[in-house]
């Protein structure tokens, strides 16, 4: 079984949503309650990364709450200051905006990990790009690697992995065994969103 910690990114700004995602509902229950629950599934090890402690809204029981060190810079200097605290050797980094979520599509990832030592990163996405803010990353090597972005000047998460050895990637495609409408990689950031999400299970 692989050695993994969990990163709760839920420090984002929400400007196009116009009000807090966190606070959200979506059958009944919020943004945050959600991912909070689906990261207490996959870890003992719970990071959540806020911007600031004025985003604090629940507590966070069994969790380490860390926040930005340097506020509405971005995920990138979020998940530099969150895998400082994670203990385990891998860390899952699970989106707040995601509501659909299966966390089944981390053992997917979690078993092109298992027995290899040389893999640094399982990445899911398609031929519209790759989805890192969903990921699993060798802690060491990733954080080692946000450092040296940062360092760097650079801003996007991107960059950071463009600074590990192996990665694999994965297309959304082998996903569907455990999530047959992808539904989980369905990220709610503007009121269309929710409203197409809401439809999408309705239909």
């Amino acid at each position: 079984m692989v050695d993994l910690s969990c990163i709760l990114l839920a420090g984002g700004k929400s400007t196009r949503m116009g009000s807090d995602k966190r606070i959200l509902k979506f059958s009944g229950r919020s943004f945050l309650e959600i991912a909070f629950d689906n990261a207490r599934q996959l870890s003992e090890d719970v990071v959540v990364s806020l911007g600031y402690a004025g985003q604090t809204t629940q507590e966070f029981k069994g969790a380490t709450v860390v926040f930005d060190d340097l506020k509405e810079r971005g995920p990138l200097f979020a998940l530099k200051t969150a895998l400082s605290s994670c203990k385990s050797e891998y860390t899952a980094i699970l989106p707040l905006d995601a509501p659909m979520l299966n966390i089944e599509i981390y053992s997917r990832m979690l078993d092109e990990i298992e027995g290899r030592a040389d893999v640094d990163a399982v990445i899911p996405g398609s031929y519209k790009g790759a989805e890192p803010l969903y990921g699993v990353y060798r802690t060491a090597s990733f954080l080692s690697a946000t450092r040296r972005a940062t360092e760097e000047g650079f801003q996007r998460v991107q960059d950071a992995i463009n600074r590990l050895d192996n990665v694999v990637r994965m297309d959304l495609e082998e996903f569907r065994g455990v999530d047959p409408k992808l539904l989980s990689f369905h990220n709610v950031n503007t009121p269309f969103d929710l409203e197409r999400l809401k439809e999408t299970i309705d239909g």
